[in-house]
């Protein structure tokens, strides 16, 4: 009963401190850098490529839509045409005379050709901006989920530090009621091995932690050096 006590009381303890999930240090050894979710979310959608990729084919609809929204589509075409020719003189030497000529030509548009090809333009611009805006989405949604993962192993190790302590602390008040004979060996035992599955819970905590880490970096393209703190 007094090691159930011990053990009911730092586990109450842990859980009524919720801040020192957030105030603990990091586990991991190499460096961190802290984000928030905002600058999470603005680094996956400048690091994702299908999402470059459509950005850029914007702006090539965004320039076909301004082309057929002018009034004449094709460009006017220039000709010019120069010619020499012999002109016989009564009488005289026959007369050279060179002859230029230039014009201009445009194509025009009928039966409503403008009017279909600039709604053509006008729609396939609106296609791709809602491509992008859902690529956008999913970019946001995968991050968010990635962070908060983060996020939660952060402070799930926090208080798996917390208890780790009481438990050690406990354990070894129990060796000491132990040697002084208030306590069995079994107790002894039985709050050694609570410490140490306290100790393999941290362990596990801290590797799934590294791992989110590196898998929220390769998604927002960060350095190998640095590992994203939420």
């Amino acid at each position: 009963m007094r090691l159930m006590t011990l053990v009911l009381t730092g586990a109450l303890a842990t859980l009524s401190w919720p801040m020192l999930a957030q105030a603990a240090p990091p586990q991991n050894a190499q460096a961190l850098q802290a984000l928030s979710i905002a600058d999470a979310l603005r680094l996956a959608e400048a690091a994702h490529p299908a999402l470059r990729s459509k950005q850029a084919q914007l702006a090539a609809a965004e320039g076909a839509r301004t082309d057929a929204s002018g009034l004449l589509y094709n460009n006017p075409q220039l000709s010019m045409d120069r010619t020499r020719r012999d002109v016989p003189q009564t009488g005289q030497p026959t007369e050279r005379r060179r002859e230029w000529s230039t014009g201009i030509s445009q194509t025009l548009e009928i039966a409503g050709q403008h009017g279909y090809r600039r709604e053509a333009a006008e729609s396939g611009l609106v296609a791709l901006r809602d491509e992008i805006e859902e690529v956008r989405r999913q970019v946001r949604v995968e991050t968010a989920q990635q962070f908060y993962r983060v996020l939660t192993l952060q402070q799930r190790i926090a208080i798996e530090e917390q208890a780790l302590s009481l438990f050690e602390s406990t354990a070894a008040a129990v060796q000491k009621r132990r040697v002084a004979g208030e306590d069995t060996k079994l107790d002894a035992n039985v709050a050694a091995v609570e410490a140490e599955r306290a100790r393999n819970q941290l362990a596990q905590a801290n590797e799934q932690l590294l791992d989110a880490r590196n898998e929220l970096s390769a998604k927002l393209q960060l350095s190998s050096e640095r590992l994203p703190q939420a």
